[in-house]
């Protein structure tokens, strides 16, 4: 009963005030606006993805780039080791072979972790591009950089294992071969 009649004595006090022009209801009275969250998404979308072209082809490149300067290096290790072999000094050549091998070894290791940080820093800069994104995207776009980076880490360890071979088959090859034939030295008839 008392909530009733305290209901009632506001209604009474407060109609008048009620019943007033407000000086500011126009300047109070405010549109709504309507904001597209899709279209909030889209443009974020949108730069992600930039960003993550533009990463994915920095990455491809700078895996290339490493690849090339590996070839450059083994080429100019083999060129030595030709030069050496063209000398045919049966404990040079050994020797030669031997460095040869080891260094390749070593520049084949060095090879898949320098792309493997390649790999790592494309990560991390998509981490932070993911981050920058509403979390109802971040799982989706993980996945997507997750599989850019397994694909490119099965190359490089396919590769790898491919230049592992192909070390091991140099280090097998029998690269000086002696043979204990006559030398002709023309007809001697004489």
């Amino acid at each position: 009963m008392k909530n009733i009649l305290f209901s009632l004595l506001t209604i009474f006090f407060l109609s008048p005030v009620i019943g007033q022009e407000s000086l500011i209801a126009d300047i109070m009275n405010v549109d709504a606006v309507n904001i597209n969250e899709s279209e909030k998404y889209q443009e974020a979308l949108e730069e992600y993805q930039k960003a993550y072209d533009e990463e994915v082809a920095k990455m491809d490149e700078a895996l290339t780039k490493l690849g090339e300067d590996y070839v450059k290096e083994v080429t100019g290790l083999i060129d030595g080791f030709t030069k050496t072999l063209d000398e045919g000094v049966e404990k040079d050549v050994k020797n030669e072979k031997q460095s040869v091998v080891t260094q390749v070894t070593t520049l084949t290791m060095l090879l898949k972790s320098n792309k493997k940080k390649e790999i790592q820093n494309f990560k991390n800069v998509m981490d932070l591009e993911i981050r920058a994104l509403p979390k109802t995207f971040a799982s989706d776009k993980n996945k997507e950089v997750e599989e850019a980076m397994t694909e490119r880490k099965g190359n490089i360890e396919s590769e790898f294992k491919a230049n592992q071979m192909v070390i091991a088959q140099f280090k097998n090859t029998e690269h000086l071969i002696k043979t204990n034939e006559p030398v002709s030295s023309g007809d001697s008839n004489g």
